[in-house]
């Protein structure tokens, strides 16, 4: 593996609320390994939140990069000759494995990782690993709906043909659940369509519940006990029926 971008890191003095938050925008897991370091698998580049003692002083973003290289030896003679400075600050194991900090020709930090034993990757995979998933909730919904919502700032269809000031909840689907919903609801319908991805998490902290209910057809199904807010929402993916009949839902 050659030189890559390891992981951003931001100072903040509070690093697991700010990777709860960025978590939150991206729809992604985050851990925190102690209180002095968060991570968000933001992938391909990770997202880390490190605790630094004072507050934000300027309207500067407090960050810097994380590079990962093979050799900080090596890497620090290239990156001196392209201007880079030493700060001094350093830290090597036996194995040199650690990091080297150091500063870019406007004298912005950057650190050179060296990770060879993948220790420090591992520590984070599996912070990772363990991490709860983001519990998503998927809502068919027309174009037409979606834009309105956006217009008005609430979301009020329920289903096909249905309203949440008719029903009382918003009908939702997991994701394993969505098709069937699609072709039992949305056959033969012209209309554009997306698919609504809900937090489940951020819907709950908003004091809203969500409810797994018999659809009917001995299916439990999440019904979201209020209209929705489009701040719920962390995307809103295509999607549209194939020439069989099936929907197809674009990343």
């Amino acid at each position: 593996m050659g030189i890559t971008v390891q992981e951003v890191v931001i100072d903040c003095t509070d690093p697991a609320a700010l990777a709860r938050f960025w978590a939150g925008v991206l729809g992604v897991r985050w851990a925190a390994l102690d209180e002095g370091w968060a991570v968000v698998d933001a992938s391909p580049v990770m997202l880390a939140f490190q605790k630094v003692p004072e507050p934000k002083q300027s309207p500067k973003n407090r960050l810097h990069l994380d590079v990962r290289v093979r050799d900080a030896r090596h890497a620090l003679v290239r990156a001196e000759r392209l201007g880079a400075v030493r700060t001094g600050r350093r830290e090597l194991d036996a194995h040199g494995d650690g990091y080297v900090v150091l500063r870019d020709p406007e004298a912005n930090e950057l650190c050179f990782v060296v990770d060879e034993q993948d220790r420090w990757s591992a520590t984070l995979a599996r912070a990772l690993e363990t991490a709860p998933a983001p519990r998503h909730l998927w809502h068919l919904a027309t174009v037409t709906d979606w834009h309105d919502a956006l217009d008005s700032g609430t979301y009020r269809a329920s289903t096909r043909g249905a309203t949440f000031d008719q029903v009382g909840f918003v009908h939702t689907s997991y994701p394993r659940q969505l098709p069937a919903v699609a072709r039992a609801v949305y056959r033969g319908s012209t209309e554009a369509m997306c698919v609504l991805v809900l937090d489940a998490d951020t819907i709950e902290a908003d004091g809203v519940r969500v409810v797994e209910e018999d659809g009917g057809d001995g299916e439990r199904y999440p019904h979201v006990y209020a209209a929705l807010d489009p701040a719920w929402v962390v995307d809103v993916r295509p999607a549209a029926f194939d020439a069989t009949g099936h929907l197809v839902v674009l990343d």
